[in-house]
């Protein structure tokens, strides 16, 4: 610790920042083509094994990005959208790929919770799908479902429950 008359002639040094180059160029979103689709094991605790692909984005920078979900469909040279945020348990990782867009499809069985009061409901996107077509042709069963269901809700591109 420097005395009082140091820090008088001296004074304090700020820490000096270094900008690293980002993959994403401040950019939201990215574009990319995947050169290779792997599996990699996280660190302990954790034992499951995360699927990732190495993406080369627009600006030729080389990163992975995790797929998240359950299964895909990516190969390679398939075209993706990533957007930022890290895995916690896979060193190297700072990025996620976008479900949905490009050549990444959307999850196919997809786990869907609703709450009913403080019961929780689970059952996948095509069988909410199902049950929301249901209700918008009879309306009488509504007064019984969770607020959740009852309220009109965006799906895709179609409004369901109207």
């Amino acid at each position: 610790m420097p005395t009082l008359n140091q820090l008088i002639r001296h004074g304090r040094e700020e820490k000096r920042r270094t900008d690293r180059p980002r993959a994403s160029d401040q950019c939201p979103q990215k574009q990319g083509v995947c050169p290779r689709v792997s599996t990699r094991t996280p660190k302990n605790p954790n034992s499951a094994p995360r699927n990732i692909a190495k993406v080369r984005l627009s600006n030729r920078h080389d990163i992975f990005a995790q797929i998240p979900g359950e299964g895909n469909n990516l190969q390679e040279h398939s075209m993706v959208l990533i957007r930022g945020g890290r895995v916690k348990d896979l060193p190297g990782v700072k990025s996620h790929c976008i479900r949905g867009v490009k050549d990444l499809l959307g999850s196919k069985n997809r786990r869907i919770k609703i709450w009913c009061g403080k019961t929780q409901i689970e059952m996948n996107g095509r069988c909410l799908w199902n049950l929301l077509v249901f209700l918008d042709q009879s309306r009488r069963f509504i007064s019984g479902l969770p607020k959740k269901v009852q309220e009109p809700r965006m799906i895709g591109n179609r409004n369901v429950g109207t």
